[in-house]
């Protein structure tokens, strides 16, 4: 199954107009308990790992640095982490190419159209004129 995971650090980023504090990733995983356990980033033998770290925070840093976004007494913290299922997967660049097309194509006649009017109507003046 196909994930995407939205994350959004506290207090919006650098700068709210231009998403700094925003990251959007892919996640491939075969249901949604493996899909969470990667994105918790825990190992399985953290108990064990305990014994050899000084302190929570070093156990965190270097064995599952997922978890240092939700510790308090960091500088930057995410505000919300999103796991979406994505259900269905639709390329749009396709899409925009061919509806480009249709707007290029439709403009190309429109204006052949409309020059063609206007050639008419100065082919008509200019019979008016000469009496032809």
């Amino acid at each position: 199954m196909k994930y995407m995971v939205l994350q959004i650090q506290k207090g919006k980023g650098c700068n709210y107009t231009i998403g700094c504090g925003t990251r959007v990733f892919w996640l491939d995983a075969k249901s949604k308990d493996e899909a969470i356990k990667e994105v918790l980033d825990l190992p399985d033998n953290w108990k064990d790992l305990v014994h050899e770290c000084g302190s929570p925070e070093e156990l965190i840093i270097n064995k599952c640095s997922s978890l240092s976004c939700v510790d308090p007494s960091k500088y930057y913290q995410f505000e919300e982490i999103m796991l979406i299922e994505v259900s269905d997967q639709i390329d749009m660049i396709p899409i925009l190419k061919k509806e480009f097309d249709n707007i290029c194509n439709y403009y190309v006649e429109f204006y052949d159209k409309k020059l063609e009017e206007a050639e008419l109507k100065e082919l008509e003046r200019l019979r008016k004129k000469f009496n032809k």
